[in-house]
C-alpha cells in the first residue's frame, strides 16, 4: 500500500477521533455546568478514551510510518474503543442516578478484549501482510 494512502488513513482517523473526543469533552463540560453539584468522573473523562486510543495512537503511528492495519483489525480496534467509551458514559448515567451495577464491568472487559484482539491482529496478521507488500 502506498505511503500517502497510509498517511491519509492515519490523519483522517486521528481527526475523526479528535472530533468525537471534543464532542464528549463538550458534553462533559456542559453537564458539569448544569449538574447542580452532582458529578460523575466517568462521564466527565469519557473523552479520554477516544483521545488516547484513537487520536494519539493514530498520530504516533503516522509519525512512525507504521503500516496500515487491515479492515478486520480496524473494525475490532474501533469497536473496543467505542465499547469502553460507551461503558464510561452508561456508568456515568448510573452514578448520576445514584445507582451502581456490576454488569457495567462487562463493557470494560469486552472493550479490553477487543483492544487486545485488535493489537494481536495488527502485530501478527497485518505485519505479515505489510512485509509481503514491501517485497
Amino acid at each position: 500500500m502506498s505511503d500517502t494512502k497510509e498517511k491519509s488513513y492515519f490523519s483522517k482517523t486521528s481527526f475523526i477521533y479528535l472530533i468525537i473526543s471534543l464532542v464528549l469533552a463538550l458534553t462533559g463540560a456542559i453537564y458539569e455546568l448544569f449538574s447542580h453539584g452532582v458529578y460523575s468522573y466517568a462521564m466527565i473523562y469519557a473523552f479520554a478514551v477516544p483521545l488516547i486510543f484513537g487520536t494519539l495512537l493514530n498520530m504516533i503511528m503516522e509519525r512512525l510510518k507504521a503500516h496500515m492495519p487491515g479492515s478486520l483489525t480496524r473494525q475490532i480496534w474501533h469497536s473496543g474503543t467505542g465499547t469502553i467509551t460507551l461503558g464510561l458514559l452508561i456508568s456515568g448515567v448510573f452514578q448520576i442516578y445514584g445507582s451502581a451495577n456490576q454488569l457495567l464491568n462487562v463493557y470494560y472487559i469486552a472493550g479490553l478484549i477487543l483492544l487486545v484482539t485488535g493489537a494481536i491482529l495488527y502485530f501478527a496478521r497485518d505485519r505479515k501482510a505489510g512485509e509481503q507488500s514491501v517485497r
